[in-house]
């Protein structure tokens, strides 16, 4: 599967705010998903919901304010009727047992194709100090204490010196 994008970031920008499908479908396109399916030899039947539908929802699902399966499945229903589609049943079955069929091999591997994509049009302007940040949260960086080291990073006043 090609991991490159022809898209530049202002193509990208350009597409968002003009989107008339789901927005998702711009960052997570339907061919880099099916692609992946057939990648790790996922089989699925052509029906409502298909990976590139469930991806979707889920990615929605997990993104709003109400988790529920309940709510996914309305705006999925919202967004086939706003197409001139017909509604899916409301009740959530189908799309929960769509959901349990997709391998977790999928969502590592958009994981994946996501995170080179994101670095493929990344701007040296988001870089800190000229350097990428790998892990913010939950570290602690250790550096000599050194004169040019207490300019650039000084010590907390409460902390006692070196």
């Amino acid at each position: 599967m090609n991991d490159q994008s022809n898209d530049s970031p202002a193509d990208v920008q350009s597409k968002l705010r003009s989107a008339k499908s789901l927005c998702l479908d711009l960052l997570l396109p339907k061919l880099a998903i099916s692609g992946i399916c057939d990648e790790i030899g996922h089989k699925f039947r052509d029906c409502t919901y298909t990976p590139m539908v469930v991806v979707w929802m889920f990615i929605t699902q997990v993104l709003s304010a109400d988790h529920g399966c309940q709510q996914a499945v309305t705006r999925f229903n919202a967004y086939r009727v706003a197409r001139g589609l017909w509604k899916v049943s409301s009740e959530t079955t189908a799309y929960c047992k769509a959901r349990c069929r997709l391998p977790e091999q999928l969502f590592e591997r958009l994981l994946a194709w996501t995170a080179k994509r994101c670095e493929a049009v990344r701007s040296d302007a988001w870089l800190f100090h000229g350097r990428i940040v790998e892990m913010v949260d939950g570290w602690t960086v250790t550096m000599a204490d050194t004169e040019e080291n207490q300019e650039v990073y000084p010590q907390m006043t409460s902390q006692k010196r070196g």
